[in-house]
C-alpha cells in the first residue's frame, strides 16, 4: 500500500482497539469495522453506537483468518441487529426467531494487499462449492446457512440479501472490470451466491470493490457524518424523564438559540447539519411561515418561547451531565423544521439573538415510523401536513429512496437514472433529476394497474391507493423503480400540448414492452397484472431498446384517433395552463382504444378513428 495517510489511520485504529499483528491484519480488521458501519448506515440511515463496535464484535466478524478460505470478514445485518459467527448458537437462534419481516443481509469481505484479479472471483466461487471440514468457521457458516433456510421456510416475509465485498491495498486498473474474463467469472460467482442462499432476484446479490482510496473516502465521510448526530448542549430548564411504556423517555424543556445552533449548524464547515431525514418535509419554499417566524424573533424575541410551537427531537440516547448539560446521540428533528431554518437564518451570522429561547421536546426511542407519524400529526400545527408528507416516513419509502440511489444505469444503457424525492422539498434549489412522490404514485398505478385514467384523481385519492398497493404488493420496490424511472424518461419527451394525456402516453409505451416481456397476446385482458408481475426484476429495463422520443410520437398519433361519441377529440392539444379541467378527458375505456391503436401502428396497421364513451 502506498497510502501513508490511510496507513496512519489504520495504525491509530489498531492501537485504540488494541489489535496486534502485522499491518495487513490490522487493515483487515479496520476494513471490516468500516464497512460494517457503512452498510449499517445504508440500512438504518444512522451509524451503530460506537460502544457496540468493541473488540468482541470486530474479532467476531473476522472469518477464515490465516487459513485457506478466501474470506476475511463475515457479518449479518437485520435492521439494527448485528449478528456474527462467534455468537453462541442458542443466542443466534433466539435472535433469528425474533425477525418478523424485511431483509437479512449476509456480508462477506475479502481483503488483499494487491489488486483485484479475475482469479479472486473464481477462488471465492470455488469456496462455496468446497467443504472445509477442518475449519470451524466454515462449519459455523454452513450451520448459519441452514438456519437461514429454516427462517425463510417458516416466514415468507423475510428475504435474504447476499453481498461479497473485495477490499484491496492498491487501485485496480478500470479496464479489469470490463475484461471479458473478469465479467464471465463475476457472473459465475453471482450465480453461485444465488444458489448458495436460494436467492431469486438479481438485485439481492451484490459484488462490490474497494481500493485503498475508497476506504479512505469512506472513513472521511463517516468522520464528517458522525459530527452531525451526537451533541452535548446546555439547556435552560428541563423536566425529569417521563417514562412512556413501549415508547421510551420524554423530556420537555427550553434551550437557547445559541445552544440550538450547536445542533443545527456546523460552524467549522459553515453549513447546516442534515438532521431532517425523518421530518416530513424540508424547508417549505414560497411559504410565508419562515418570514413570520423571523419577524417574531426580531420583534418579539423575549416572547418567542410563548408564541412558537417549538421543536421535537428524537434521539437514540440522552443523558444529563452536570447541572445543565445533556448529551444527545443520533439527533433527528421530526417537527419544527421551519422554526430551525428561521433560527438558523437569524443566528448564523449574528449572535445578538443567541440568548432567546425556544421550547423543545426530546424523545428517546428507537426509530418507530408509526410513532413519528403520530408525532407529526399531533404536534405540527404551524403548517398543514399532507398525506404525501406522512407517506414519506414509511420504511418502504426509505427503502425505495435507497434503491433509486443504488441503481445507476448510465454505464449500461441510455436510460436516465433519476433519484426519488421521498421528502417534499428534498432537492429544492438543486439540479438533481428526481421523481416526486405524487408522480411515482401516478406512474405506478398507471402501469401496474393499467389504469392511467386514475392519474387524474384528486391527490389524496391517488396517494391512498398508492399506500394500499405499497402494503400489499410483494414486489413493490422493483415495480416502483421500473415505473418511476421509465416515467421520468418518457415524460421528458412529451410535448406540453399533450400534457393532459401524459399518463396514457406513458402507459401505452411501457405496457406494450411489458406485453412482449411477459409473452402475452392481449395484456389488457389480464385481470391481475399485479400478481402476474410479482417476479419481474428491475434488470428488465436494462435490456430495453427504446427510442423514447420516437415512441412518444407514435403514442401521440394513437391519441389523435380517439374521439368521443360526438366525434370530438378526447385529448386535444392545448396550450392553456389551468384552463382545462382534464378529468373529463380520462374515461376508463379510452386507454383500451389508445393502446389498441398504438399496437396497430407498431405493427403497421392503419385504421380509422374510434369513439370512446
Amino acid at each position: 500500500m502506498d497510502n501513508p495517510k490511510l496507513e496512519g489511520i489504520v495504525n491509530r485504529f489498531a492501537e485504540g482497539k488494541k489489535i496486534e499483528g502485522e499491518f495487513w491484519e490490522k487493515y483487515q480488521a479496520f476494513a471490516n469495522y468500516l464497512l460494517l458501519k457503512e452498510i449499517y448506515y445504508k440500512i438504518n440511515e444512522e451509524y451503530p453506537y460506537e460502544s457496540t463496535l468493541d473488540n468482541d464484535l470486530i474479532e467476531g466478524i473476522n472469518f477464515g483468518k490465516n487459513s485457506t478460505m478466501a474470506v476475511d470478514g463475515c457479518f449479518f445485518l437485520y435492521k439494527k441487529e448485528i449478528l456474527h459467527l462467534n455468537l453462541d448458537d442458542e443466542e443466534l437462534n433466539d435472535k433469528l426467531l425474533k425477525f418478523t419481516d424485511g431483509v437479512l443481509n449476509i456480508i462477506l469481505i475479502q481483503t488483499k494487499s494487491g489488486k483485484i484479479e479475475p482469479t479472486d472471483l473464481s477462488t471465492l466461487s470455488n469456496c462455496f462449492l468446497t467443504e472445509f471440514s477442518a475449519q470451524d468457521e466454515w462449519k459455523k457458516f454452513v450451520a448459519f446457512r441452514e438456519k437461514c433456510k429454516k427462517l425463510i421456510q417458516l416466514n415468507d416475509k423475510i428475504n435474504l440479501s447476499f453481498s461479497c465485498l473485495y477490499v484491496t491495498g492498491k487501485e485496480t486498473d478500470s479496464n479489469t472490470f470490463s475484461n471479458s474474463t473478469f465479467t464471465v467469472r463475476e457472473d459465475a460467482l453471482k450465480k453461485t451466491m444465488k444458489d448458495f442462499f436460494w436467492i431469486r432476484r438479481d438485485e439481492n446479490i451484490a459484488l462490490e470493490y474497494y481500493n485503498d482510496n475508497d476506504i479512505l473516502d469512506i472513513w472521511e465521510e463517516q468522520e464528517q457524518n458522525s459530527i452531525t448526530i451526537n451533541k452535548t448542549v446546555e439547556y435552560i430548564e428541563i423536566t425529569k424523564e417521563i417514562q412512556i411504556p413501549k415508547v421510551g423517555k420524554i423530556l420537555f424543556g427550553a434551550i437557547s438559540f445559541g445552544e440550538l445552533m450547536k445542533i443545527i449548524y456546523d460552524i467549522d464547515k459553515q453549513k447546516p447539519n442534515d438532521l431532517y431525514g425523518y421530518n416530513v418535509r424540508a424547508e417549505i419554499e414560497k411559504s410565508d411561515i419562515k418570514p413570520k417566524i423571523i419577524k417574531t424573533i426580531k420583534e418579539n424575541g423575549d416572547k418567542f418561547i410563548l408564541l412558537n410551537n417549538g421543536i421535537t427531537l428524537t434521539v437514540d440516547k440522552q443523558e444529563t451531565r452536570g447541572a445543565k448539560g445533556i448529551v444527545l446521540e443520533n439527533i433527528r428533528i421530526v417537527n419544527g423544521c421551519q422554526t430551525c431554518h428561521a433560527i438558523l437564518e437569524t443566528c448564523k451570522n449574528n449572535s445578538i439573538y443567541n440568548n432567546l429561547q425556544v421550547n423543545i421536546k426530546i424523545i428517546e426511542t428507537e426509530k418507530d415510523e408509526i410513532l413519528l407519524g403520530d408525532i407529526t400529526y399531533s404536534s405540527n400545527n404551524q403548517n398543514p401536513v399532507t398525506n404525501e408528507n406522512l407517506i414519506s416516513i414509511h420504511p418502504k419509502m426509505f427503502e425505495l429512496e435507497k434503491a433509486y440511489k443504488d441503481f445507476d444505469l448510465s454505464k449500461k444503457t441510455v436510460i436516465v437514472s433519476p433519484l426519488f424525492e421521498r421528502r417534499q422539498g428534498q432537492y429544492k434549489n438543486s439540479s438533481t433529476k428526481f421523481v416526486d412522490m405524487l408522480a411515482q404514485a401516478k406512474a405506478y398505478i398507471s402501469l401496474w394497474k393499467m389504469e392511467p385514467h386514475k392519474a387524474a384523481m384528486y391527490r389524496n385519492e391517488i396517494l391512498t391507493e398508492f399506500t394500499k398497493l405499497r402494503d400489499t404488493d410483494v414486489n413493490f420496490i422493483n415495480k416502483s423503480l421500473i415505473s418511476g424511472i421509465l416515467w421520468y424518461n418518457i415524460y421528458s419527451q412529451i410535448p406540453s400540448i399533450y400534457d393532459t394525456a401524459r399518463y396514457q402516453i406513458f402507459s401505452s409505451i411501457v405496457i406494450f414492452e411489458l406485453e412482449k416481456h411477459l409473452k402475452e397476446i392481449d395484456i389488457l385482458s389480464i385481470t391481475d397484472l399485479q400478481s402476474k408481475s410479482d417476479n419481474i426484476e428491475f434488470s428488465w429495463i436494462e435490456n430495453l431498446k427504446i427510442d423514447f422520443k420516437a415512441e412518444v410520437e407514435l403514442a401521440i398519433e394513437s391519441i389523435k384517433t380517439v374521439v368521443d361519441t360526438n366525434g370530438t377529440l378526447l385529448f386535444p392539444p392545448s396550450n392553456k395552463k389551468g384552463g382545462i379541467h382534464y378529468r373529463k378527458f380520462y374515461p376508463p375505456a379510452a386507454f383500451n382504444i389508445i393502446f389498441k391503436k398504438y399496437k396497430e401502428l407498431k405493427n403497421g396497421i392503419i385504421t380509422t378513428t374510434n369513439p370512446a364513451s
